[in-house]
């Protein structure tokens, strides 16, 4: 299935060409080339099927090219067809375009079939049929298919197009498949990655999930809307600040800069159980209060509900202010998850910030050549071991000072490296 990028000038051209598929009688002959006759197979169409044409075509001087075929919705050209025609006269029969199911196709939606004829010396000519979309049946429930498991989905009674997790309770941020069966191989309409969090799109079987990110909220259950291919949430809005900065969504993370006092105490709120989540290396914790530890100044600051931790780090800092450890089968959140089971060795993306800050860890300056971070290791991992290096910035290739790696024999320490 082709998906093609929209333009203004295409939304502009096809809403023109829409419209002119009612208002002005069709031109199917200019000079030499001539569309002696066509029909298409419906005046309807359930997306993601095939609509089938006949065409005759000829020419009075140049031999013909091609008979291309492309399907117009509101939003720009969204397939086309290319079917070769030979000599002055042909016929195409039985002819076929893929109108692909995408999100907002309503019932009744009109879309363009616009058929432009071309000879070997470029001249061509063009005519436009018009199909409406019919909606497929969907059942009364489809299912939300996760690595954690699959849930079923019922169909709102006020919006035939919504559905809603049976189950209540999910993380914040997953990947997950939408489908008509809850046997993916056997489901007729699968939903899946888009290129864009919390938007599906149709794919097929074998094909990546979406990717679901509702990072300041507590989900509890996942709503999606078989229309416009949107993931939604219900659940509680969380309100979280640190020093009364309050921190936004970034990613699958909520993030702030914070403005920290050395041995003062830090204001937390949003959160009601705080002995859970503190960054050990960076705060104290006693009868509900938290006291910064680092040396004053403005850090970078995340929280994960799914993790439910705070990472705090400066984002540009290198050697010696601090050390900065990569590696796989560690987290620095004192709860082993399974997502740390699988993947490591996260890369950068353009400002030189690792990708995931909970997959690395921050090892802040305690005194002169001493460094402290919390890690918690698992040899439960895909590669049977957990190893881990330490960096003297993001880049990952000033000074790697050393290589640990662990596996049920113990802990082996490699050489330091420059």
């Amino acid at each position: 299935m082709k998906i093609f990028n929209k333009t203004l000038i295409a939304a502009i051209s096809a809403t023109a060409l829409l419209a002119s598929c009612t208002d002005q009688p069709e031109a199917e002959n200019s000079g030499d080339l001539e569309i002696v006759s066509l029909s298409i197979g419906s005046e309807t169409i359930v997306p993601g099927n095939d609509l089938t044409f006949t065409a005759s075509v000829r020419s009075g001087g140049a031999d013909l090219s091609t008979l291309e075929v492309s399907v117009i919705s509101s939003d720009g050209e969204i397939a086309e067809a290319s079917f070769r025609t030979r000599g002055t006269e042909a016929t195409v029969t039985d002819g076929s375009i893929t109108v692909p199911f995408l999100a907002n196709m309503a019932e009744g939606t009109n879309l363009g079939v616009r058929f432009e004829l071309i000879d070997v010396n470029g001249a061509s000519i063009n005519t436009t049929r018009q199909i409406a979309i019919e909606r497929p049946q969907l059942p009364e429930t489809i299912y939300m298919i996760t690595d954690a498991g699959t849930y079923s989905m019922t169909r709102s009674a006020d919006n035939q197009e919504l559905y809603t997790t049976s189950e209540t309770g999910f993380d914040n941020a997953l990947t997950a498949t939408f489908a008509t069966s809850d046997n993916i191989d056997e489901a007729e309409y699968i939903w899946g990655d888009s290129g864009q969090n919390n938007v599906a799109s149709i794919i097929e079987v074998g094909g990546s999930g979406v990717t679901i990110n509702f990072p300041s909220m507590s989900v509890d259950n996942y709503t999606f809307n078989t229309l416009t291919f949107e993931v939604g949430a219900t659940g509680t809005n969380l309100d979280i600040s640190v020093n009364g900065t309050a921190l936004t969504p970034d990613g699958s993370l909520l993030h702030a800069q914070v403005e920290f006092t050395q041995d003062a105490a830090v204001t937390i709120t949003g959160i009601s159980d705080l002995e859970s989540c503190y960054n050990r290396d960076f705060f104290s914790y006693a009868d509900g209060n938290v006291t910064f530890l680092g040396e004053s100044g403005t850090y970078d600051v995340y929280y994960s509900t799914d993790y439910n931790y705070f990472w705090i780090a400066k984002m540009d800092a290198v050697a010696p202010e601090c050390l900065w450890i990569n590696g796989h089968g560690f987290t620095c959140a004192p709860r082993w998850s399974t997502d740390y089971n699988t993947g490591g060795w996260v890369g950068m993306d353009e400002e030189g910030d690792p990708l995931t800050i909970n997959r690395v860890g921050y090892a802040r300056r305690i005194s002169d050549n001493e460094y402290q971070c919390h890690m918690y290791l698992s040899n439960d991992h895909e590669w049977a071991n957990f190893e881990f290096e330490i960096y003297s910035d993001l880049e990952w290739n000033i000074i790697k000072f050393t290589s640990i790696a662990g596996q049920t024999e113990g802990i082996v320490l490699s050489e330091h490296e420059e």
